[in-house]
């Protein structure tokens, strides 16, 4: 037995294969064994995770939302913003819009309220017609006024003036600032 477990204990030092109990394991079956542990390796540190983060986050599972359940919901929202927004119409009417019962105007009151509105409005417009007329007296008071009178500037002031402000202020102009000014633009 000795011998055996002398065997056992030292690998061969010459084979590049590793060796468990004096088996050898071929390449295919260390990379699938190498690959499976890989595999475990990930699984558990996922698992640990997942457990870490619902212990930490404890957050509820998502609720999945049928297409019916979703349809019913949006129809009662609707129905209920409509139903709001009458409600919300119908008091603003009874606010603002007071129905009262039906007044019943005699013949007299309603030609008293008929006279009273057209002679409002031909007195606006007879007041409008004098402050118009009064204007126009004004305008003729003053042309009449100044009809004797000489200008104030002698003929030759007047031609020098006129000269002066016929030619341009300035003489000199750049190319750019022609060609702002010409009709015909050239690129």
């Amino acid at each position: 037995m000795s011998q055996n477990v002398s065997q056992r204990a030292t690998p061969a030092p010459s084979s590049p294969e590793p060796q468990l109990l004096g088996k050898k394991i071929s390449k295919e079956d260390e990379e699938r064994l190498t690959d499976s542990l890989y595999r475990q390796s990930l699984e558990r540190k996922k698992k640990s995770i997942e457990s870490i983060e619902a212990s930490v986050y404890k957050y509820a599972p998502p609720n999945v939302i049928t297409r019916e359940h979703a349809e019913e919901s949006a129809n009662r929202q609707c129905t209920e913003e409509v139903e709001r927004r009458k409600k919300k119409h119908e008091e603003l009417v009874a606010k603002h819009h007071r129905m009262d019962e039906e007044k019943v105007i005699s013949n007299d009151d309603l030609q008293n309220i008929i006279q009273r509105n057209y002679d409002d409005a031909m007195r606006l417009k007879k007041d409008k017609m004098e402050v118009l007329v009064q204007k126009q007296r004004n305008v003729e008071r003053k042309q009449a006024g100044n009809a004797g009178k000489k200008s104030v500037l002698s003929k030759e002031e007047m031609a020098s003036c006129g000269e002066r402000l016929s030619r341009p202020s300035k003489r000199s102009y750049t190319l750019d600032e022609i060609n702002a000014l010409s009709v015909y633009k050239t690129s």
